[in-house]
């Protein structure tokens, strides 16, 4: 979302000073949601969905949502639709946090800091390309079809949790570390 000041002065055509104020409101819909879809993780492996589903079932459906809400977001033509619509995608993408988090953890046991790193890696390196290429896209093709493409990514995203079983715990040593011992 570090594109969003852009869109919002250069397509919007907001001012400066009121284009930075919206910017703010996706990072207050997430500080929302976030806790509550780890609540409703939590709750939901307690439910017949069990580990596995109860934990998918957040980030597919978060991610989902956001998609259409990108797709959504991008058309009409209100300027203060479009960054409520924005926002709100912003805060149902970030909802699944939590269960991101919690499958990392129930997946990795006694590796969880190296998964968490391995993660927290992969969720920077989205974030360094996204506010590059998001706006390059949109040069290209138009700002409608650049969130079209990260609606894209979210669905693809939404589809990988299909082979994600957070019950199914990694034994054993991810990596070959030399002991203590073996280094003196």
């Amino acid at each position: 979302m570090f594109w969003f000041y852009l869109y919002l002065v250069q397509v919007r055509r907001f001012g400066q000073a009121e284009g930075a104020w919206l910017t703010t409101l996706p990072w207050i819909f997430a500080s929302l949601t976030t806790f509550g879809g780890g609540y409703l993780s939590d709750q939901l492996i307690k439910t017949r969905l069990g580990i596995d589903w109860g934990r998918r079932s957040v980030p597919m459906a978060c991610q989902g949502v956001a998609a259409v809400l990108l797709c959504v977001g991008a058309r009409v033509e209100n300027g203060y639709l479009a960054v409520a619509i924005l926002s709100l995608c912003t805060g149902v993408i970030l909802g699944a946090e939590g269960a991101y988090w919690a499958s990392a953890n129930q997946i990795s046991g006694k590796h969880a800091g190296f998964t968490g790193g391995l993660m927290n890696t992969g969720g920077n390196l989205g974030g360094v390309i996204s506010p590059t290429l998001t706006p390059i896209l949109a040069e290209h093709f138009g700002w409608v079809h650049a969130l079209d493409f990260a609606g894209l990514i979210a669905v693809g995203a939404a589809l990988l949790w299909l082979w994600i079983s957070p019950s199914r715990q990694i034994k054993g040593q991810l990596i070959s570390a030399p002991s203590i011992q073996e280094v003196t």
